[in-house]
Parts: C-alpha cells; sequence; structure tokens
C-alpha cells in the first residue's frame, strides 16, 4: 500500500514525465541552444578584451619608459653641449680677458649654432656687451645673476621669460666671467626657446594628449 508521500512523488514523475516530450521540441530546444551559445559567446569575448587590454596597458607602459629614457638621454646631451660652450668661452676669456673673444669664436664656427642659440656677455648693469647677434637692451637675467648672494662656478639656469620681441619663452643658462684679477666681472648667457627641449615631440608615438617637459627641483 502506498503511502501519501510515495502518492505525492508518483504523481510529480508523472507530471515531469508528460513535459519531458514537449520540452523535447524544435521549438523550444532550439532557442535553449542558442541562449547557452551566446552566454558563452560573450562571456569569452569580454575575456579576450580584458586580456587585450592588459596587454596594452603592458606594452604602453614598456614604450612609455623608453622613450622616456631615449627623451632624458637627449636632454642631457643638450644640457651638456650647452655647459661646454659656456666653459670653453669662460676660459678664453680668462686667457685674453676680453668681450671681443665672442666675435673671434663665432668666426672660427666654434660656438653653437645661431640659428637656434643666442651667446652673449652681460655686464654688472645687465647691458650687452658682446653677442653673437646685432641688438639687444639690458637682460634681467643678467641683472638676477648678478643679484645672487654668492656666485660659484655653477651654471645658473633661469625660469622660462618671454622673448622682448617674438613673445616665445626662453630658457637662458650662465656662467661668471671672472676679471684677470680673480674679481667676477660679467657673465656670460645662452638663450635658447623653451621649446628647443621639445621639438622632438611625436603625436604618432604620444598622441595628441602626451605630455613631455622638463620639470625644475623648484617646481618650475
Amino acid at each position: 500500500m502506498n503511502t501519501p508521500a510515495q502518492s505525492r512523488l508518483a504523481v510529480k514523475l508523472a507530471r515531469w514525465s508528460s513535459l519531458l516530450p514537449r520540452a523535447a521540441e524544435t521549438h523550444l530546444l532550439f532557442p535553449a541552444f542558442a541562449l547557452v551559445f551566446l552566454v558563452l559567446l560573450w562571456a569569452a569575448t569580454l575575456h579576450f578584451i580584458a586580456t587585450e587590454r592588459t596587454r596594452a596597458a603592458q606594452v604602453s607602459t614598456v614604450l612609455s619608459q623608453e622613450m622616456a629614457d631615449t627623451y632624458e638621454a637627449q636632454v642631457v646631451r643638450a644640457l651638456h653641449d650647452i655647459d661646454q660652450t659656456l666653459k670653453f668661452i669662460q676660459y678664453v676669456y680668462e686667457q685674453k680677458g676680453q668681450v671681443a673673444v665672442l666675435n673671434e669664436l663665432k668666426t672660427r664656427a666654434l660656438l653653437l649654432p645661431d640659428r637656434l642659440f643666442t651667446i652673449s656677455i652681460n655686464d654688472r648693469q645687465g647691458s650687452v656687451v658682446a653677442s653673437t647677434r646685432q641688438g639687444g637692451s639690458a637682460d634681467p637675467t643678467a641683472l638676477a645673476f648678478f643679484s645672487r648672494p654668492a656666485h660659484n662656478d655653477r651654471i645658473w639656469v633661469s625660469p622660462p621669460q618671454p622673448d622682448p620681441i617674438t613673445g616665445e619663452p626662453m630658457l637662458k643658462f650662465s656662467r661668471s666671467l671672472p676679471a684677470a684679477d680673480g674679481v667676477f666681472a660679467d657673465v656670460i648667457t645662452v638663450s635658447v626657446a623653451a621649446a628647443y627641449f621639445v621639438s622632438n615631440y611625436e603625436s604618432s608615438k604620444m598622441g595628441e594628449q602626451g605630455v613631455i617637459g622638463l620639470l625644475g627641483t623648484d617646481g618650475v
């Protein structure tokens, strides 16, 4: 004799048995398989996208580091050339003790390219006493150099300043020029457009929103 629980189980089994033939019908089975296939396809696609994004980020990081190293080497080389020019003029000036040495070195093509760099000698009033280019008035950068509390044998770099003619930001690198008696007399300055240090920016590599630049320890 069947118990009530067994009777309920038998009813449920009979009900499920009646539904199986209907579930096996094509118009129900095909959509179910299609739904499962779409879910698996989307899962695989999202996984592929995530993997490619991670790989692209890794490649971008490596390329950015390589470009940063290359840019650093170029900037260091440019700064070295500027400082070597200042030291060379400083040495010749100490030997001959005259500002005319600047024109002599320019004539012999022993200075940085005149198309990019302007080299000048300023006195204590900031006035230009010699320059590789014609014209020029008192230079505030030279006055700032003279106003420093101490003058040592180190290169001094000015903050970016607008060119009085073009308005283009300029960077100026200076060293002192002692007279024959060793007293600090004049200052030699190399001026170059600030854009010179970022002229190798390539949009094809860095994009339209990329940035390269020089940042001083003072935040400028």
